[in-house]
């Protein structure tokens, strides 16, 4: 990891929990370019969010995240 800019090297995040604040911490990742994928145990939870739908991923599978850079 770059110690000077951290963020440099963060390329995708994971969001734990599609509620109100999960959606927009995630929506907001995406617009900021990173990628992003919201878990949350019910597939109720999926919205789609046109203008960022190919960075922004959904799943019910907490291991989906597993590789992923940093996970809220």
């Amino acid at each position: 990891m770059n110690q000077e800019d951290p963020k440099t090297d963060l390329r995708s995040v994971g969001v734990i929990g599609a509620g109100t604040m999960g959606i927009g911490v995630a929506h907001d990742l995406v617009l900021h370019g990173l990628s992003a994928v919201r878990v949350d145990v019910s597939e109720a939870a999926k919205v789609k969010v046109s203008e960022v739908q190919e960075r922004l991923r959904f799943t019910t599978r907490l291991a989906d995240v597993a590789g992923w850079d940093f996970i809220i």
